[in-house]
Protein backbone atom coordinates (compact mmCIF):
# COMPACT_ATOMS: atom_id res chain seq x y z
CA UNK A 1 0.00 0.00 0.00
CA UNK A 2 1.53 3.30 -1.13
CA UNK A 3 0.31 5.94 1.63
CA UNK A 4 2.53 9.18 1.81
CA UNK A 5 2.39 9.30 5.37
CA UNK A 6 3.61 12.54 6.80
CA UNK A 7 3.96 14.71 3.55
CA UNK A 8 3.16 18.00 4.55
CA UNK A 9 0.54 18.41 1.87
CA UNK A 10 -1.68 16.40 3.84
CA UNK A 11 -4.53 16.69 4.99
CA UNK A 12 -5.88 18.55 1.51
CA UNK A 13 -9.12 20.42 1.25
CA UNK A 14 -12.91 18.88 2.41
CA UNK A 15 -13.67 17.76 -1.18
CA UNK A 16 -10.63 16.51 -2.11
CA UNK A 17 -10.32 14.33 1.21
CA UNK A 18 -14.12 13.03 0.80
CA UNK A 19 -13.13 11.70 -2.65
CA UNK A 20 -10.03 10.06 -1.42
CA UNK A 21 -11.60 8.33 1.23
CA UNK A 22 -14.64 7.04 -0.63
CA UNK A 23 -12.22 5.44 -3.03
CA UNK A 24 -9.90 4.35 -0.35
CA UNK A 25 -9.81 0.27 -0.99
CA UNK A 26 -8.92 -0.53 3.05
CA UNK A 27 -8.94 1.45 6.43
CA UNK A 28 -5.51 2.08 6.51
CA UNK A 29 -5.80 4.44 3.11
CA UNK A 30 -8.60 5.80 4.78
CA UNK A 31 -6.59 7.33 8.00
CA UNK A 32 -3.49 7.71 5.80
CA UNK A 33 -1.55 4.99 7.69
CA UNK A 34 -0.07 1.72 7.01
CA UNK A 35 -0.46 -1.32 8.99
CA UNK A 36 2.74 -0.79 10.82
CA UNK A 37 1.91 3.28 12.00
CA UNK A 38 1.49 3.20 15.97
CA UNK A 39 -1.61 4.01 17.59
CA UNK A 40 -0.69 8.10 18.49
CA UNK A 41 0.16 8.66 14.46
CA UNK A 42 -3.12 6.75 13.56
CA UNK A 43 -5.01 9.09 16.47
CA UNK A 44 -3.32 12.13 15.49
CA UNK A 45 -4.53 11.85 11.64
CA UNK A 46 -7.90 11.12 12.81
CA UNK A 47 -8.28 14.33 14.75
CA UNK A 48 -6.98 15.94 11.28
CA UNK A 49 -9.43 14.44 9.06
CA UNK A 50 -12.22 15.16 11.84
CA UNK A 51 -11.03 18.86 12.19
CA UNK A 52 -12.32 18.97 8.13
CA UNK A 53 -15.27 16.69 7.54
CA UNK A 54 -17.01 17.11 10.75
CA UNK A 55 -20.97 18.01 9.68
CA UNK A 56 -20.49 21.23 11.97
CA UNK A 57 -17.81 22.12 10.32
CA UNK A 58 -17.59 20.82 6.32
CA UNK A 59 -20.95 21.30 4.25
CA UNK A 60 -19.65 19.61 1.42
CA UNK A 61 -21.80 16.72 -0.27
CA UNK A 62 -20.79 13.23 1.21
CA UNK A 63 -18.60 14.79 4.45
CA UNK A 64 -20.96 13.04 6.72
CA UNK A 65 -20.43 9.59 5.45
CA UNK A 66 -17.06 10.37 5.18
CA UNK A 67 -16.56 11.41 8.46
CA UNK A 68 -18.25 8.04 9.25
CA UNK A 69 -15.57 5.73 7.54
CA UNK A 70 -12.81 7.67 8.94
CA UNK A 71 -14.64 6.52 12.60
CA UNK A 72 -15.15 3.52 11.76
CA UNK A 73 -11.64 3.01 10.66
CA UNK A 74 -9.92 4.93 13.56
CA UNK A 75 -12.26 2.61 15.99
CA UNK A 76 -10.75 -1.26 14.22
CA UNK A 77 -7.20 -0.16 13.65
CA UNK A 78 -7.23 1.52 17.21
CA UNK A 79 -8.72 -1.65 18.73
CA UNK A 80 -6.22 -4.78 19.09
CA UNK A 81 -8.79 -7.75 18.55
CA UNK A 82 -10.77 -5.59 15.65
CA UNK A 83 -7.17 -5.32 13.78
CA UNK A 84 -6.18 -8.47 14.26
CA UNK A 85 -10.06 -9.45 12.54
CA UNK A 86 -9.37 -6.68 9.47
CA UNK A 87 -5.78 -7.87 8.76
CA UNK A 88 -6.94 -11.41 8.08
CA UNK A 89 -9.45 -9.54 5.99
CA UNK A 90 -7.40 -7.96 4.05
CA UNK A 91 -5.09 -10.84 3.96
CA UNK A 92 -8.01 -12.59 2.71
CA UNK A 93 -9.47 -10.06 -0.49
CA UNK A 94 -5.70 -9.74 -1.18
CA UNK A 95 -5.39 -13.65 -2.13
CA UNK A 96 -8.98 -12.96 -4.62
CA UNK A 97 -7.10 -11.42 -7.80
CA UNK A 98 -10.10 -8.51 -7.53
CA UNK A 99 -12.52 -10.40 -8.55
CA UNK A 100 -16.13 -10.27 -6.42
CA UNK A 101 -14.35 -8.84 -3.69
CA UNK A 102 -16.73 -8.65 -0.47
CA UNK A 103 -17.03 -5.79 1.84
CA UNK A 104 -15.23 -5.93 5.29
CA UNK A 105 -18.78 -5.91 6.52
CA UNK A 106 -19.53 -8.85 4.65
CA UNK A 107 -16.25 -10.94 5.89
CA UNK A 108 -16.76 -10.27 9.09
CA UNK A 109 -20.68 -11.41 9.24
CA UNK A 110 -19.17 -14.14 7.42
CA UNK A 111 -17.02 -14.95 10.03
CA UNK A 112 -19.59 -14.20 13.09
CA UNK A 113 -19.18 -11.22 14.75
CA UNK A 114 -16.58 -10.44 17.81
CA UNK A 115 -18.25 -9.10 20.48
CA UNK A 116 -16.02 -7.78 23.26
CA UNK A 117 -17.46 -6.03 26.72
CA UNK A 118 -16.50 -2.30 26.37
CA UNK A 119 -15.06 -3.02 29.71
CA UNK A 120 -12.02 -5.81 28.27
CA UNK A 121 -11.90 -3.35 24.69
CA UNK A 122 -10.65 -0.93 27.02
CA UNK A 123 -8.44 -2.50 29.19
CA UNK A 124 -6.79 -4.23 25.44
CA UNK A 125 -5.95 -0.42 24.50
CA UNK A 126 -3.58 -0.05 27.67
CA UNK A 127 0.41 -0.60 26.61
CA UNK A 128 1.94 -3.24 28.47
CA UNK A 129 -1.77 -4.73 30.24
CA UNK A 130 -0.52 -7.85 29.06
CA UNK A 131 2.39 -7.50 31.76
CA UNK A 132 0.48 -6.57 34.33
CA UNK A 133 -1.89 -9.78 34.10
CA UNK A 134 0.50 -12.05 33.53
CA UNK A 135 2.47 -10.37 37.00
CA UNK A 136 -1.24 -10.60 38.59
CA UNK A 137 -1.65 -14.14 37.76
CA UNK A 138 1.73 -15.11 39.08
CA UNK A 139 1.13 -13.20 42.40
CA UNK A 140 -2.27 -14.91 42.18
CA UNK A 141 -1.05 -18.84 41.24
CA UNK A 142 1.94 -19.48 43.03
CA UNK A 143 0.40 -19.59 46.76
CA UNK A 144 -2.60 -21.48 44.68
CA UNK A 145 0.17 -23.94 43.53
CA UNK A 146 2.20 -24.27 46.90
CA UNK A 147 -1.14 -24.95 48.78
CA UNK A 148 -2.12 -27.95 45.69
CA UNK A 149 1.44 -29.30 46.14
CA UNK A 150 1.38 -29.36 49.83
CA UNK A 151 -2.35 -30.35 50.13
CA UNK A 152 -1.60 -33.13 47.65
CA UNK A 153 1.54 -34.26 49.81
CA UNK A 154 -0.87 -34.68 52.44
CA UNK A 155 -3.72 -36.82 50.96
CA UNK A 156 -0.81 -38.87 49.74
CA UNK A 157 0.54 -39.49 52.98
CA UNK A 158 -2.95 -40.07 54.49
CA UNK A 159 -4.06 -42.42 51.68
CA UNK A 160 -0.79 -44.31 52.01
CA UNK A 161 -0.95 -47.50 53.17
CA UNK A 162 -0.11 -47.72 56.88
CA UNK A 163 2.37 -50.40 56.28
CA UNK A 164 4.29 -48.84 53.63
CA UNK A 165 4.60 -45.78 55.62
CA UNK A 166 6.02 -47.76 58.95
CA UNK A 167 8.31 -49.70 56.37
CA UNK A 168 9.68 -46.59 55.06
CA UNK A 169 9.79 -44.70 58.45
CA UNK A 170 10.02 -47.31 61.43
CA UNK A 171 12.10 -50.42 59.92
CA UNK A 172 12.83 -51.84 62.90
CA UNK A 173 9.05 -51.58 64.99
CA UNK A 174 8.29 -53.18 60.70
CA UNK A 175 10.34 -56.11 60.93
CA UNK A 176 8.75 -56.57 64.33
CA UNK A 177 5.19 -56.66 63.62
CA UNK A 178 6.46 -58.83 60.60
CA UNK A 179 7.70 -61.53 63.08
CA UNK A 180 5.13 -61.29 65.59
CA UNK A 181 2.42 -61.44 62.33
CA UNK A 182 4.40 -64.63 61.43
CA UNK A 183 4.77 -66.27 64.75
CA UNK A 184 0.63 -65.84 64.86
CA UNK A 185 0.15 -67.34 61.66
CA UNK A 186 2.41 -70.25 62.58
CA UNK A 187 0.36 -70.59 66.18
CA UNK A 188 -2.75 -70.46 64.50
CA UNK A 189 -1.39 -73.30 61.61
CA UNK A 190 -0.35 -75.42 64.56
CA UNK A 191 -3.56 -75.21 66.51
CA UNK A 192 -5.36 -75.91 62.74
CA UNK A 193 -3.30 -79.18 62.70
CA UNK A 194 -4.33 -79.96 66.21
CA UNK A 195 -7.74 -79.83 65.97
CA UNK A 196 -7.78 -81.99 62.48
CA UNK A 197 -5.70 -84.54 63.85
CA UNK A 198 -8.24 -84.05 67.02
CA UNK A 199 -11.26 -84.63 64.55
CA UNK A 200 -9.44 -87.79 62.65
CA UNK A 201 -8.97 -89.57 66.06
Amino acid sequence: MSTEDNDEGWPQDAKTEINRINTAPNYYVVLHVTPNSSEAEMKKNYYKLARILHPDKCKEPGAEDAMKTVALAYDTLTSPIKKRLYDAYMTDTNNQNGENVESYAEWEARQGQVQLPAWLDRLLRIRGVSWIVLVALLIILIPVLIIVFVLSIIAWILCMPVNFFIRIFFPEKYRRMQEEAREQEEQLEAERAAMRAAAQA
